[in-house]
């Protein structure tokens, strides 16, 4: 289970997407995708809101397992009837999570098979992102940082 896709397998691609959800799960779950596999790619990807895995195995705030690829991704996904939910990646098997941040407030923990934990005020601080993440107003930006964060991609207007 997923907030935008269940399972991107395939050489699939999940770019520039992100999950504002509240998810219900009695498997695997992820704030975006349940599961990463098969050369398949997260990238400038979030989820937030909020997951409910009581009967669930493994919990991620971006992703519950991953094979394959992330970078530039963040997780901000609170946690509801959890017990032992990962803020980034609930399960890795040889995948590579890079420049991957999760909020280790919102979401409780403090562990994940992979990215870097930040707090929700060094969420909101565009210094605390690898020097990948293009915020605006630099030319051809991804990303945009509003007042006490977390980034959001640049076209996304709540």
């Amino acid at each position: 289970t997923g907030g935008l896709v269940g399972s991107n397998e395939d050489e699939g691609l999940i770019e520039y997407s992100f999950a504002n959800a509240t998810i219900v799960a009695s498997d695997n779950a992820g704030g975006l995708a349940g599961s990463n596999r098969d050369d398949a790619e997260i990238r400038m990807s979030y989820a937030v809101g909020s997951l409910d895995g009581s009967d669930a195995g493994h919990i991620g705030g971006l992703v519950a397992t991953n094979f394959s690829t992330i970078t530039q991704s963040y997780a901000a996904v609170g946690f509801i009837n959890t017990t032992s939910p990962k803020g980034l990646v609930s399960f890795d098997n040889d995948g590579e999570v890079t420049h991957s941040y999760w909020d280790t407030v919102v979401t409780g923990t403090n562990e994940s098979e992979g990215g870097e934990g930040l707090t929700t005020s060094e969420m909101g601080d565009e210094s605390n992102f690898h020097e990948s993440w293009v915020f605006c107003p630099a030319t051809d930006c991804v990303w945009e940082m509003p007042a006490g964060g977390p980034p959001q991609l640049e076209w996304v207007d709540f």
